[in-house]
């Protein structure tokens, strides 16, 4: 009896053979093409220094890696994307920027470019539970990175070391600063008090994108990459990163599930032994004194001396703006009319009205759709809260990313790990 052999079968090669072959898996490569895509509506949303070129425009330079890292994934197994419900929060930011173009009689370039930024929320919701914790990751190592880096440089630039630097000034006027290429300072000689910027234009960004990225990293702290931004945003100086941060920390043992009273009254404790030191070295004289606590006392006006979001000139035109019938759809926001400095809650209603904030609010909720850990969407959600009520910049990519990252699946009480699909089957 003849046996017959296909000679064909010989050299065949299953696909999935020649794919564990490869020393980079494709799933790698479409993450890391997704990570290029974040890092670049990251950065660009924060108008750091190198991404100024871009302009606003930054977001049509990111399609391509999306749709290069969709195309690589769609048929792998181990799936980077899902279409599941949260494309409802897309729908949601997609209908606000219509409402702010319409609202603001924007032309069709306006309407063009909606499209391209909501196609990073969209990659951001149909992201899965591991990858999108695996982007919070990369995202604080590659802030971590440029700080290894940047707070060395700062601090011999603050003993008066001679460092190579150009003069850097924005399109639009409102920057001009010295670039050190790892970190920036104010150029214009009015700042009084160096504070640490980082590669962002103001102190507070780097304060606020910091805090941020930690409420995504709960739970690894001690990583040094995590130990990195703790220093530089106490080196930011800036009140609104402070008290985003004390949230941060007191929202981390509350979703934890520990007690927190006692740990609580320490905190205050600390926090009141810093505030009383300021005060008293000195007399008074120092940084956190002038930056921080004086800020945070009352005046004779009943306001704190610190709330300084908005000029005197905007303040009168915000009390006309509130008895007006504009209040509902908003009123055309004016740098020239003015003055640059504006920020906070006042100035996104006056921009956008009572529908916008009412916009502002149902994408939020709309973030929380499927999220497993009510006690995480309930902290994210007063995160935001207080990001609104500060800056207003909830609905840039820099703040949105990071927040919808921190809703990630319940944490492991024992080791204090992220939840994902591959845990709970070994459970």
């Amino acid at each position: 009896m003849q046996t017959k052999i296909a000679v064909g079968k010989l050299f065949l090669i299953r696909k999935s053979s020649f794919d564990n072959l490869l020393i980079i898996k494709k799933t790698d490569i479409a993450f890391f093409l997704t990570l290029v895509g974040f890092l670049m509506a990251f950065f660009g949303s924060a108008t750091v220094w190198f991404m100024w070129p871009l302009g606003n425009f930054y977001t049509i330079a990111t399609l391509p890696f999306f749709i290069l890292s969709w195309a690589i994934s769609v048929n792998l197994k181990n799936k980077i994307f899902e279409w599941n419900r949260r494309q409802i929060a897309t729908l949601v930011f997609f209908l606000f920027q219509l409402y702010v173009i319409i609202v603001n009689g924007k032309n069709m370039n306006a309407v063009i470019m909606a499209f391209f930024d909501t196609s990073v929320i969209m990659v951001l919701m149909a992201l899965n539970d591991e990858y999108r914790y695996l982007l919070g990751k990369r995202l604080s190592q590659t802030l971590g990175f440029i700080l290894l880096f940047s707070i060395p440089l700062y601090l011999l630039y603050l003993v008066g070391f001679p460092l190579p630097s150009f003069t850097m000034e924005s399109t639009n006027g409102i920057y001009e600063l010295s670039n050190y290429l790892f970190f920036v300072a104010d150029g214009s000689g009015l700042e009084l008090i160096p504070r640490f910027r980082c590669i962002f234009n103001e102190p507070g960004h780097i304060g606020t994108a910091c805090s941020l990225l930690l409420f995504t990293q709960i739970g690894h702290w001690r990583k040094w990459y995590n130990i990195l931004m703790i220093v530089a945003l106490v080196m930011s100086f800036s009140l609104a990163a402070y008290v985003l941060f004390v949230m941060v920390i007191v929202g981390r043992m509350w979703i934890f599930r520990k007690k927190i009273a006692l740990k609580l009254i320490i905190i205050v404790g600390m926090l009141a032994a810093v505030v009383a030191g300021s005060y008293f070295y000195n007399d008074g004289d120092n940084m956190l004194n002038q930056l921080i606590v004086a800020r945070m006392e009352v005046n004779d006006d009943g306001e704190l001396a610190g709330d300084n979001r908005v000029t005197e000139s905007f303040k009168a035109g915000y009390e006309d703006f509130l008895k007006s019938g504009d209040i509902l759809t908003g009123r055309d926001y004016s740098v020239e009319k003015y003055g640059f400095g504006n920020s906070g809650y006042r100035v996104f209603i006056f921009d956008n009205g009572l529908l916008g904030v009412l916009m502002y609010l149902l994408f939020y909720l709309s973030l929380i759709i499927g999220a497993r850990d009510k006690r995480a969407a309930i902290v994210m959600l007063a995160v935001a809260a207080a990001v609104f009520w500060e800056r207003a910049t909830g609905m840039v990519f820099y703040n949105i990313v990071p927040l919808f990252i921190s809703l990630y699946p319940s944490l492991d009480k024992k080791t204090e790990e992220p939840i994902t699909p591959e845990t709970e089957q070994k459970k």
